[in-house]
């Protein structure tokens, strides 16, 4: 830091604010560190931490991410402070839905490709990159420790990811099926998230418009 303020001076330089992050290549602390410049570019800020402040409240959530999906970059999250091993858990999680979601997803969509052509007796059109798809993505995972992980796909390639920590009922833990009110709940949160994702639809709409 002392090296960087001194050829800030020799170059003539005085007054620039420089951000350091103390990172690691073998640990989550660099995407943590590119999250937070990212963030300083992005306008709507301001206006996104309120509303996973909400959707936090109202899901019970204990933290919420709106991540990346390609760079597990997280480009907002709730005002509460960020812990580095409960951003780990969601950004492995997100490889595993979405490793899934491809085999899965792309062989449900060889096999329709197939039998058309099959019926049709022809060569069909090359198929539409998944990839490429917005396909909708739910996924819950409850860890060992009771924790919840909660995934859904929003758009522009981000994906919301909150944790739960609150412990899993009797039902659960005798191993029988999800309980009525783990249903209710599971229902609750699926509203909220698609309340939140139809105005992440509108803000990503009107600053489009606002740029051309």
């Amino acid at each position: 830091m002392g090296r960087v303020g001194d050829v800030l001076l020799d170059l003539g330089l005085e007054g620039v604010q420089v951000s350091f992050y103390l990172t690691s290549i073998f640990d989550y602390s660099i995407y943590e560190a590119f999250s937070r410049i990212v963030q300083k570019l992005i306008k709507e800020l301001p206006y996104l931490e309120p509303m996973l402040d909400a959707l936090m409240d109202n899901c019970n959530f204990d933290k919420v991410f709106l991540v990346d999906v390609n760079s597990k970059i997280y480009v907002a999250t709730n005002s509460s402070p960020v812990e580095m091993q409960t951003y780990e858990s969601c950004a492995e999680f997100i490889d595993v839905t979405m490793d899934l979601d491809g085999i899965y997803g792309m062989a449900d969509t060889a096999n329709k490709n197939t039998a058309g052509a099959i019926k049709n007796g022809m060569e069909e059109e090359p198929a539409i990159d998944s990839a490429t798809v917005a396909k909708p993505v739910r996924c819950m995972s409850t860890l060992q420790n009771g924790s919840v992980l909660y995934l859904h796909r929003m758009i522009r390639g981000l994906a919301l990811v909150a944790v739960h920590r609150q412990g899993t009922d009797a039902g659960s833990r005798n191993g029988s099926s999800v309980s009525s009110t783990q249903s209710k709940s599971i229902s609750v949160i699926d509203y909220n998230v698609s309340v939140f994702k139809k105005s992440l639809e509108k803000m990503w709409e009107s600053s489009r418009v606002s740029v051309e």
